[in-house]
């Protein structure tokens, strides 16, 4: 309790870079596209031309809360991008800000976590990062009919709520596991006691076992969901396998 509390602390008081409480550390960066659109339909249908612009902004803050404690918090639109407006009233992008002449993105927390690292084990839980980009399993196991578009990683924002952590296990290999809320289900009846929804909560949980060795990488892992009879509820095998670098280049298989 006297980490989070620190770690709380510390983040209303970011300004102050070596607190007594912990350091924190800002970094992020900011992306402007503009777009020109041109659809024309022909003989079949209309034409539209539009100019807008397509922005994606992100601010990270870090605190080192000493002895291996640590929190993270990103904050940035939740969605692919945000975009800007600037013709007039838009009644299909108002404003959450009140001004109806321009449209402006939204801010959410894409990663708020907080945990403990250390050379045999570490845990963290929250909102955690689940590098997807790294591990093609999650989009075969979330979307296995879209697993090409990786869509793990650009539907959930590479983020999931939930628990994640590892320990040793022999002198070279370490045990991830991850454990994430999917869905919040609940029990209810009407006036005259007939069940209306009796479905539990639903979970996934992954497991894998990374072996590093001669300058080798070998993983095989798991998934699994837990849900109600309902709801489907797959399980995935899976395995990563990459080689040394030789001549500056490497082979990996997924």
């Amino acid at each position: 309790m006297k980490k989070v509390l620190s770690l709380l602390t510390a983040l209303l008081i970011f300004g102050i870079w070596n607190s007594s409480f912990a350091q924190i550390k800002m970094s992020g960066d900011l992306q402007v596209r503009p777009r020109y659109d041109i659809k024309d339909s022909g003989t079949y249908g209309g034409k539209t031309e539009d100019m807008y612009y397509m922005m994606r902004a992100r601010l990270n803050f870090k605190a080192n809360l000493g002895d291996g404690w640590f929190g993270h918090i990103k904050l940035s639109h939740y969605n692919y991008a945000g975009y800007f407006y600037s013709s007039g009233l838009d009644v299909n992008h108002p404003s959450i800000l009140g001004n109806e002449l321009i449209a402006r993105p939204s801010v959410n927390f894409n990663l708020a976590y907080f945990g403990y690292h250390g050379k045999s084990w570490g845990i963290e839980g929250g909102i955690i990062p689940m590098n997807a980009l790294k591990d093609p399993i999650l989009d075969a196991h979330y979307y296995p009919n879209k697993m090409i578009d990786i869509p793990f990683t650009i539907y959930g924002l590479n983020s999931k709520v939930g628990f994640q952590g590892y320990f040793t296990a022999g002198k070279s290999g370490k045990i991830n596991w991850f454990a994430t809320k999917d869905f919040n289900e609940k029990y209810s009846e009407d006036i005259n006691g007939k069940v209306l929804s009796d479905n539990h909560d639903q979970y996934t949980f992954g497991l894998n076992y990374a072996i590093k060795a001669g300058g080798f990488f070998f993983q095989p892992e798991v998934m699994f969901t837990w849900a109600s009879d309902s709801i489907a509820a797959p399980v995935t095998f899976g395995a990563n396998f990459a080689t040394p670098k030789f001549g500056g280049y490497t082979l990996s298989l997924d």
